[in-house]
């Protein structure tokens, strides 16, 4: 309405928000709060082309002015600007991006279970092993373990961190990456050639050197010695937890304790499998205190004072829904503990 009535501020202030918005929402797909993702992509997609026609609108009608403009971001400009066939492979780069989202969200989320017994989770603390376990305790005589541990994320990170059984920080660690399948290294090598295609197309070497360009470093060569930069700045202080880390590792058999005087500790590390590393890193960065901090937060007071905070820097607020029936719930797949809240623009009223 805003194209239709020749106002160009009001363009511009609708436009900005409305990229503000569509930012926000893909920040909430990628992390899976958004639900049923096939309606989500959906209106993600009807969104995202809603808003690329309105910016060739515009440009096509003078009111949006490259390099004047402010809140349009310069790639969106040049999309609507390209030729019909470098066009589409921007809309290829997106669909492609999106399927490569959807399985790797697909494989975090995990699937199946493992049956724990107390002795399989030493060093977790009750409360940690409290979601686990069957609320009827000893009656549910049909269950095979104690603990029926969801195989996702979640599990991954709280096992892998402080569990002392080694045997089952690997059990957890293979069952959860078994769960990237083909799918979704498909989904990054066409994501890649689409990319370098793209890239090429644009006059770029790679699609990093397209990436970088408006950055201060230009280029994946200087973004490169950048990094190195900070990886050689940073050793001062991640020396004395590397030697910690191969102290334990070495300890417990982890790794080996001997290696060449020349090698460094870093390198040494290399010999400790991924399934223990997060548990000994967790060790000596004492990990653990997080959750005795945690005590100090509970949800019901910290959750509405997060979402202030959220909401205030997105310009939006959050209205907390009733909670579904159980129809509702085997529709969207939420447990029934699980607050659900309604995302609406503006401060609240």
């Amino acid at each position: 309405s805003a194209c239709a009535a020749g106002d160009s501020a009001a363009t511009e202030r609708h436009l900005a928000r409305f990229g503000e918005l569509l930012v926000f929402g893909e920040a909430l797909s990628r992390i899976g709060i958004l639900r049923p993702t096939p309606l989500c992509n959906a209106f993600t997609k009807a969104a995202g082309k809603w808003y690329t026609e309105a910016l060739r609108q515009g440009v096509d009608q003078g009111l949006i002015v490259p390099g004047t403009t402010r809140g349009v971001p310069a790639v969106e400009l040049l999309h609507v600007r390209l030729e019909p066939s470098t066009s589409e492979l921007f809309d290829r780069e997106e669909e492609r991006c999106r399927k490569l989202n959807i399985a790797v969200q697909k494989g975090m989320s995990g699937s199946g279970y493992l049956s724990l017994s107390d002795d399989d989770l030493v060093g977790l603390t009750d409360k940690m092993k409290s979601i686990w376990a069957n609320p009827l305790g000893s009656v549910a005589v049909w269950r095979s373990s104690k603990y029926k541990v969801p195989i996702g994320r979640d599990a991954l990170q709280k096992i892998g961190a402080f569990c002392q059984n080694a045997q089952t920080r690997t059990k957890i660690f293979e069952a959860y990456y078994a769960g990237f399948g083909p799918d979704a290294d498909e989904a990054a090598l066409d994501l890649m050639r689409t990319r370098r295609e793209l890239a090429k197309r644009l006059g770029f070497n790679t699609w990093a050197d397209y990436q970088l360009r408006p950055l201060s470093v230009g280029d994946a060569a200087s973004a490169h010695k950048l990094m190195d930069r900070y990886w050689r700045d940073m050793q001062p202080t991640l020396t004395p937890y590397y030697k910690k880390m191969e102290a334990l590792g070495a300890s417990v058999g982890a790794i080996k304790s001997s290696r060449p005087a020349s090698d460094s500790s870093a390198r040494a590390l290399s010999q400790m499998s991924h399934a223990d590393a997060a548990f000994f890193k967790a060790l000596i960065t004492r990990e653990v205190d997080t959750w005795r901090l945690a005590e100090y937060f509970p949800a019901s007071k910290s959750l509405p004072k997060l979402l202030d905070v959220v909401g205030r820097a997105y310009n939006v607020h959050f209205q907390e829904l009733p909670k579904p029936d159980l129809l509702g719930r085997l529709a969207t797949g939420w447990h029934k503990s699980v607050r659900i809240y309604e995302v609406r623009d503006g401060p609240a009223s």
